[in-house]
């Protein structure tokens, strides 16, 4: 958390500098910047796929022109990301120890699941920007960079599907089925919800796009699209069900879970 806050500070303390010299300086620029499009997470799921959704990204920076047309931006900014997961078919069979500390085969089956993906993360971009004069009043603008994004909420929603758990007891040769009490049941509707467990995320981002200067301020528009390094999740296990009946998020059965963006971009910059 301390390392949260120290990015956060040092971030800050850059654009407070940048904002209060940027009209005393060429060099210097402040902007104030929107994001809008896709916006999700991206993984790959057996019988399943995570689709991205649509989110923002608000972002302030400052940049450091060292010669005309090439400089080095800092910045820092909150964004959202939102995606849906289906999953077709789904079994498992697992070692287990049940109330009695007797083994099992935990026995799953699943179809026609559905779950919402909600995740919002304090942003900082490190990149390199680049700057060409075009005409009097219009400009061209790109930069590329690393940003670092650290979640504040993930959860998830499952919305419907159908879920049967039974057991499978070897040293009687049974199979035991309907029996909520010991975590054997079929459920037609299933219906959970919860908070995801998350870490740092890199990712690798651009934009380009015009300026049109209108007296001391410049209007940015343009496209942009970032792309996830690492997994942004961590789950505690790999299994969709653990027993006795613990519901983990579709998310669970991806080996990595990144995030993705890419939209239209509009801003300022002073």
């Amino acid at each position: 958390m301390k390392t949260k806050q120290y990015i956060v500070i040092i971030s800050a303390l850059f654009l407070t500098f940048g904002m209060s010299n940027a009209q005393e300086s060429k060099k210097l620029e402040f902007g104030i910047n929107g994001f809008y499009g896709l916006s999700g997470l991206s993984g790959s799921l057996t019988n399943g796929n995570i689709s991205s959704g649509l989110g923002y990204h608000l972002l302030v920076d400052g940049k450091f022109f060292f010669t005309p047309n090439i400089g080095f931006g800092l910045g820092a900014g909150y964004a959202t990301y939102t995606s849906k997961v289906d999953l077709s078919s789904y079994v498992s069979n697992t070692p287990a120890v049940d109330d009695v500390n007797e083994n099992f085969e935990y026995r799953v089956t699943a179809s026609g699941v559905k779950e919402d993906i909600e995740l919002s993360a304090i942003e900082i971009p490190i990149f390199l920007s680049y700057r060409k004069p075009l005409s009097e009043k219009l400009g061209l603008n790109a930069n590329v960079g690393l940003k670092v994004s650290l979640p504040i909420t993930a959860t998830y929603q499952c919305t419907e599907g159908t879920l049967e758990t039974k057991g499978y007891y070897a040293s009687n040769n049974v199979e035991y089925a309907n029996l909520p009490n010991h975590g054997f049941e079929t459920i037609d509707k299933i219906s959970y919800s919860g908070k995801l467990s998350t870490t740092m995320a890199y990712s690798l981002f651009g934009n380009i796009g015009i300026t049109i200067q209108m007296g001391k301020m410049g209007l940015n528009l343009g496209v942009y699209g970032s792309y996830g390094l690492n997994s942004v999740l961590k789950p505690a296990s790999k299994l969709l069900i653990d027993y006795p009946g613990k519901y983990n998020s579709l998310s669970s059965l991806s080996e990595k879970v990144s995030l993705i963006s890419g939209g239209v971009r509009i801003g300022v910059s002073f």
